[in-house]
């Protein structure tokens, strides 16, 4: 474990990268079921693990001189993992988010189309059912706004495309 922490920093490899390529092992929200996800860091099933990158981050940072990684009032970090950017929506789908709060989970995460919240989850896993039926065929953007202990919050928003619509999608660069 201390080798692949160690390669970690050397290659400067961000921390949220490892935790969406674990994510991608198997199906959406479902960890630590194959092989291939056994080892899985995902933020607030793995905690004690992030804690540990963190911890290792920061005693690398203190020999550099650097500040610490994390301040105490930074925001927490999420991510909208599915549906996948310019999807069709046409069918109940479950929209997913990975968050943390640091070393910690989030209190609450807000699920949002076009800044209209509806819904919010307060426990892991962080999903909640979308269901297009009456809503009009259109490009959207679907949200999720964490918010952490201190009070702070982040979001990260996906285009995706309702009953199929002719439209295109462009997905920000």
């Amino acid at each position: 474990m201390i080798s692949f922490l160690r390669e970690v920093l050397l290659e400067r490899v961000a921390y949220a990268a490892i935790w969406i390529w674990e994510f991608y092992q198997s199906s959406t929200y479902e960890t630590r079921n194959t092989p291939a996800s056994w080892l899985s860091i995902e933020p607030g099933y793995s905690d004690d693990m992030v804690e540990l990158l963190i911890k290792t981050e920061n005693l690398m940072r203190r020999q550099a001189g650097e500040p610490p990684f994390r301040r105490r009032d930074a925001p927490p970090r999420v991510v909208v993992t599915w549906p996948l950017p310019c999807a069709v929506v046409d069918r109940p789908v479950d929209v997913v988010a990975v968050a943390s709060d640091g070393v910690r989970g989030v209190e609450r995460i807000e699920f949002m189309i076009d800044g209209l919240k509806f819904a919010t989850v307060t426990s892991l896993p962080y999903h909640v059912q979308l269901d297009p039926k009456g809503l009009a065929p259109k490009v959207v953007s679907v949200t999720a706004r964490a918010f952490g202990a201190e009070g702070h919050s982040a979001e990260f928003s996906s285009l995706v495309r309702l009953n199929d619509t002719g439209d295109n999608c462009k997905v920000p660069p």
